[in-house]
Order: C-alpha cells, then structure tokens, then sequence
C-alpha cells in the first residue's frame, strides 16, 4: 500500500478527532490497559507522559504504514508536545475503577487491573489483528519507558508534520510548540491544531477491540458483578 510520508497537522474535527461513543472510549481504555500490561510483563516503569508519547507515536506509526487506526481520541499539540487532557480523565477513570493506582507521576496496574487486561489478551488467537497493535505498542514501551522520557519528548518534538493550518508547511512538531499560544486554544476547540496520520480515511483499518471486551471493562469499572445480574428465571417472569 502506498502511504504517505508525513502526518498532517489539522484543525479540531469533533466527528474525526474524539471518540463518537461509550464503546469508542472504552476502546481506548483497554489500549492504555494493554500498555501498561506491557510494561509491566517487563518490570518497566511508566509515568502519564511516557504512557501518552507511546501510545502517539504507535497511532502514528500504525497510521502512516499501514493505515490502521486503533485509538479513538487523537493528539493535539500544546506546550507538551502531542497531548490529550482526555488521557489525564481516562486515567482517573481507570483509578476509580480500581484497574491502575498513580504514585506521583507513575502509573501502574493493580491487582484487578493485572487480572482483567491479562484474560482478556489471553483469549486473543494468534492471528488478531489486535496483535499487531500490542507489537507495535511494545516497541515504544521498549524505548521510552523507565528513563527513557527525556528521548521520548526528543523524538515526538523532532517528528515532522505538514500544517494544514499554514498552507501545508512541512515543520518539526517543536516548531509548532514555539508558536503555540496555550490561552488562544481555549478560546476554541477548533484552535487546537490536532495530529492526524490518515489522509484517505476511506481505506482506514480500524481495529476495534471485541465487544465482549468493551462489555467486561464497563463492567469492571462500574464494579458491577456477576451476582448484581438477576437469574435469568427471574428476568423471564417480569414478561410473562
């Protein structure tokens, strides 16, 4: 296939650049499960960043190779390079769900959240598409986890785009971040100038996590339990 060579820096697209649904959030949530099951089969340490720069540069590198789209929330650029505050809420989410615990800038798995990402990876057949994502996702665990934040900022500022915004100029994403004005973003969603690897969004790939995986997350974080479902038998006689 043939792809092209640099992602595009764009304007806000709601429809395009932001999960559409429940299902779509959740999507995203197992992916940073998935990640953070990683690292941890590695004994390797991530902190929020770290966990944002690898799961863009993934989404990057899946998008422009290979035109597989796999998160639902994509990446604007601020002062921190390419970021999503919607991750911040995500990992809170996750928190209160009791899936992840945060030790100052550290983000680890907890018991539960060991469990549930690790049965749900087990049950995947070897020839998922799912798989290629995790691979792919392991890569940058590889790279920019422990003390590897300092060349995960290096590398995601060094990427080159081409700015839709300003007449398709090919620039570094740290060319960007010079001229960001954080308080003109606010003003707008449509300020926020996202990065966006896909550029025929007909031929796009997305992987979708099962629904029995969207289903069990929800679950999960809802601390809803098997013995919170009522029998079937009772369930049948409320139509009878």
């Amino acid at each position: 296939m043939e792809s092209r060579t640099l992602p595009q820096v764009v304007a806000f697209n709601r429809d395009k650049h932001l999960p559409q649904s429940s299902a779509d959030k959740t999507n995203d949530l197992f992916y940073m499960l998935a990640t953070l099951f990683i690292a941890a089969n590695e004994e390797k340490n991530l902190t929020k960043l770290n966990l944002q720069k690898i799961l863009f540069r993934t989404m990057q590198d899946l998008g422009i190779d290979n035109n597989i789209s796999f998160l639902r929330t994509f990446f604007y650029i601020n002062t921190y390079g390419p970021f999503n505050n919607m991750f911040y809420k995500y990992l809170q989410e996750l928190q209160d769900g009791n899936l992840i615990e945060m030790s100052g800038n550290n983000v680890y798995l907890t018991v539960l959240g060991l469990n549930t990402i690790q049965d749900m990876i087990d049950t995947l057949p070897e020839d998922a598409e799912l798989i290629k994502v995790l691979v792919a996702l392991k890569k940058y665990v590889d790279s920019y986890s422990g003390d590897g934040s300092g060349r995960a900022i290096r590398e995601t500022h060094a990427l080159q785009v081409e700015d839709l915004t300003d007449n398709g100029k090919v620039k570094t994403i740290q060319d960007i971040i010079n001229h960001i004005q954080p308080q003109l973003q606010f003003r707008s969603g449509t300020n926020f100038k996202y990065i966006d690897p896909f550029d025929d969004r007909s031929n796009i790939e997305r992987v979708d996590i099962p629904p029995k995986f969207i289903n069990t997350l929800e679950n999960v974080i809802a601390k809803v339990k098997e013995e919170d479902y009522e029998e079937e038998g009772d369930l049948a006689a409320l139509f009878i």
